[in-house]
């Protein structure tokens, strides 16, 4: 994994609607870091399984491998990803590609994640999905190595959050 081997990648997972687009976006913005959204690593054909609910760790795995293959030749030296990594497996694969991974687990309450979901549009991923997503496809990543950012709606508890991980964000 030469290509990232040198390259900081920091990778923000949690739920669907718990902010990690936004975070990356914030981040970007502040610190000139590029960032990947890793819904636009989706093919169609994922967005219609994840719309049918029939997603599968084979077809997520293929998606963070497209995620990384074009990492590897983006020529950046520090990357923000998005991807909720729901699962311990998909984590590891993530870890796998060197020790420049940091893993930050972005967390809401539940309630605000299903209000951010109900006001989405245009998104593959609704609030109608959340109930069978949750038991099928989420494991919490207790135990497992990685910085966790709180995000509910202070914004100035979030921006202290920030600092934590990037302390030179203001």
């Amino acid at each position: 994994m030469s290509g990232t081997e040198q390259m900081k990648i920091d990778w923000l997972f949690g739920m669907p609607g718990s902010g990690k687009t936004y975070i990356a976006k914030r981040i970007s913005e502040m610190t000139g870091i590029p960032s990947y959204e890793g819904d636009d690593f989706h093919t169609e054909d994922d967005r219609k399984a994840i719309a049918e609910s029939r997603f599968t760790l084979g077809r997520r795995h293929q998606q963070l491998q497209r995620i990384i293959a074009t990492l590897q030749t983006s020529g950046v030296s520090h990357a923000l990803v998005t991807h909720p990594l729901p699962d311990r497996k998909s984590r590891a694969l993530v870890r796998s590609f060197g020790s420049a991974v940091r893993l930050i687990h972005v967390k809401a309450p539940l309630e605000v994640i299903k209000d951010r979901l109900s006001a989405r549009t245009n998104h593959h991923f609704d609030i109608g999905l959340l109930a069978t997503w949750i038991p099928r496809h989420w494991e919490e990543p207790e135990g497992e190595e990685c910085l966790v950012i709180k995000n509910d709606l202070d914004n100035t508890l979030l921006d202290a959050e920030l600092r934590k991980v990037w302390p030179s964000v203001t």
